[in-house]
């Protein structure tokens, strides 16, 4: 599922430029990725700060799965790109009307609970500070099972 086109394309062109436009999302990952792991071992160099090391830790691991996932994604993209049979292929699975709206409802499902998520980080979190990220993280894991749940549950009932 395609999160930053609202409607899918029609024509293998369309889809073609949506993926041109998904590759220069991968790159972004894969530079916030650099960014995420480099700055957690400049900061203290620069700035007399000591950081926890399983935050540490934890920052290091976000910057290197966004590096891995950018390169995974940019690297299947470019594949699609080089054939056209691929293209369709990818168009074709990913605009089929079923999908799109599993997609939609799961990401609806996800969303919410986000939200619910969120309201008892504001709880919680203001009475623990170093504990706040590993919430936030917990947040984030919640919004991928969750969807994943969904768009199994919704397949199911589709």
């Amino acid at each position: 599922m395609n999160f930053w086109y609202t409607k899918p394309a029609r024509t293998d062109a369309e889809y073609q430029k949506m993926i041109q436009f998904q590759k220069k999302i991968d790159v972004l990952v894969v530079v916030t990725g650099i960014l995420t792991f480099f700055i957690v071992y400049m900061i203290p160099k620069v700035v007399d700060f000591s950081m926890n090391e399983n935050i540490s830790g934890l920052y290091s691991g976000l910057g290197i799965g966004l590096v891995f996932a950018g390169i995974g994604k940019y690297l299947q993209h470019t594949s699609w790109l080089k054939n056209e049979q691929s293209i369709k292929a990818a168009r074709l699975k990913n605009n089929d009307e079923r999908i799109v709206e599993i997609g939609r409802k799961a990401y609806q499902m996800s969303a919410t609970l986000l939200l619910i998520a969120l309201y008892f980080l504001g709880l919680i979190g203001g009475f623990f500070e170093p504990i706040l990220i590993l919430v936030m993280g917990g947040l984030v894991w919640l919004f991928l099972l969750s969807y994943c749940v969904a768009f199994f549950i919704y397949s199911k009932k589709m």
